[in-house]
Order: structure tokens, then sequence, then C-alpha cells
């Protein structure tokens, strides 16, 4: 039996338990009942869109690190790159921002997807406070780009560059789990006006998932003046 988890959902609840506790808002620890706080993406501005197909090769081992095997995975993605993401008075400190999403969305559950943000702002409407994550460390130099995993913000249970690999629970019960990309990932690759090619190498936080992306995505192209997109 395979059972598909939702990677969205459980990034979603735990952003807002998070956030809940950043904010004093008691997302738990209190007897009396609390409203969740009203959290939203800070609002970005620009940029370009890339899609195109992520090869992916994810090993999988043992608990002693032997390897037992590798699955290939061909996924369709969405490549954004824009400006560095800001959120109220912060601001990404990397040349620009890149995220690279399953395409469509709803792919977001299945096995062999991968997510990745350089960083991503939050706006919370009920303090109006404003949070920025930074996850890689990117540079740019002509048209090559490229990037370390940092911080995955695990530690505050906002981990948002995962990859879906199957985890049995129990036996005959094997569900597509969200792995959080441990740090020390890397990318690597090129970008121009017309095609970005990406090789993005890590592990998940576990150590037992080790994987390589190739990507390769053509610029979206804008509809010309005076037709519909």
């Amino acid at each position: 039996m395979r059972i598909l988890g939702s990677s969205l959902r459980k990034a979603s609840v735990a952003l807002a338990w998070s956030l809940g506790v950043l904010l004093g808002m008691g997302c738990g620890g209190t007897d009396s009942p609390q409203e969740a706080p009203v959290v939203s993406e800070s609002p970005q501005t620009g940029g370009e869109q890339y899609v195109g197909t992520a090869t992916t090769v994810v090993g999988i081992l043992d608990p002693f690190g032997n390897v037992l095997g590798q699955t290939n995975y061909l996924k369709q993605v969405l490549v954004v790159v824009r400006p560095p993401i800001v959120a109220g008075t912060l601001l990404e400190t990397n040349p620009f921002s890149l995220a690279v999403l399953p395409n469509p969305p709803i792919d977001v559950n299945s096995e062999g997807a991968l997510s990745l943000q350089s960083a991503i702002g939050f706006f919370d409407a009920g303090t109006g406070r404003e949070f920025l994550f930074q996850y890689w460390t990117l540079t740019i130099i002509g048209n090559a780009i490229s990037g370390t995993l940092t911080d995955n913000h695990v530690a505050e249970a906002i981990a948002l560059n995962l990859i879906n690999t199957p985890r049995e629970l129990a036996p005959g019960i094997v569900i597509s789990w969200p792995n959080a990309v441990a740090n020390g990932a890397i990318l690597e690759g090129t970008i121009d006006a017309n095609q970005i090619v990406l090789r993005i190498q890590g592990n998940v936080v576990s150590g037992d998932r080790p994987f390589v992306s190739y990507i390769t995505a053509t610029r979206v192209q804008p509809p010309l003046p005076g037709t519909s997109p």
C-alpha cells in the first residue's frame, strides 16, 4: 500500500507552528485557547520563469551506510529567478533569489519531487512584523552560478528545501516522505536570457538519501504587446 503524503501541508503546519512560537502567540504550551497567527508570504515583484525537467538520481542507504540501490526520477519543474527577497527592512543577501518548484504545483506530493528556495519572507498580519529566512548562499560570475545550502532552518521547523522519497513506516506501509535537505548541498550551473542549467547535489538530514539532480529549463517568453498570454 502506498500513501501520498502532502509535503505542502506539512510545511504549512510547521511554518504556522514555528512562527507562532516566534511571535509568542502560544502555539502549544498553554492551557488557554490561542488563535493561529495570520501568516502569509511577503509579496515580491519582478523576476523570470523557466520551465523544464529535472532528472534526479536518489541513492537508498541502509542505517549502516550500505547502498541498497537507487531510483531515477524525471520531473517537470518551474525555476524562478528574481531580485533578492525583501521582507520589510530585511533583505536576502544573495545577488538574486532562486526557487525550483514542482510543475504543476500538485506534483509537490509525488515521489522524486524536488523543492528548493534560496530565501523566503513572511508577513504576520496580526502584529505587522515580517520575517526573512535565508537558506542558500549564492554567487554569480558572468553567466555561471553556484551556491551552498548554508542554513536549512530545520531547527526552526521551517525547512523548505525538500526532496520526496519513499519511506517505509511499517511493513507494507510506504509513504512519499518530504525529506529536508542537509546543509552542505551544492548547486552549480549557468543562466542566460533563454535557458538555465543546474546541477544540485546533496543528501538529506537523515543521511540515507544522497541525490543529484540535473535541471534544464527554458525561459518563458512574455506575450507580445496586444496579444493574449
